[in-house]
C-alpha cells in the first residue's frame, strides 16, 4: 500500500479510470434502457423516470464527489483501499455490461 500511496500518477490512474467507468456505465445504461431493459439500481432508475439529464447529474456529480474527497485524503490508508474498492466495483460493472451487450446484440 506504502508503494501505492507514493506513487501519486498512479493514484490518478485509478481515480480517472473510476470516473471513465462511471461515464461509461451511464451511457451503457442508457443503452440497455432504449433496448427495453431495466435499470437495477432502484434509485438510478427513478432518477431515469424522472430524466436522463438528472440521472446522468446525480450519477456523474456523486461519483465524481467521492472522487474528490478520495483525492484530498489520499494519505490515508482507508482512502487508498476505497479507492480501489471503487475501481473493482466498477471494473466488474464493466464485464456486466459486456456481458449484457453480448446478449443484446
Amino acid at each position: 500500500m506504502r508503494k501505492y500511496r507514493e506513487n501519486k500518477s498512479t493514484f490518478l490512474l485509478v481515480l480517472a479510470t473510476i470516473i471513465v467507468f462511471n461515464y461509461v456505465d451511464y451511457l451503457l445504461t442508457i443503452r440497455v434502457l432504449r433496448a427495453g431493459g431495466q435499470e437495477l439500481n432502484p434509485i438510478m432508475a427513478r432518477l431515469f423516470e424522472i430524466s436522463p439529464v438528472v440521472a446522468a447529474t446525480a450519477k456523474l456529480g456523486t461519483v465524481g464527489a467521492a472522487v474528490l474527497v478520495l483525492l484530498m485524503l489520499r494519505r490515508y490508508r482507508r482512502t487508498l483501499e476505497a479507492s480501489l474498492v471503487l475501481l473493482l466495483a466498477f471494473t466488474a460493472l464493466m464485464f456486466y455490461h459486456a456481458a449484457l451487450a453480448i446478449r443484446i446484440a
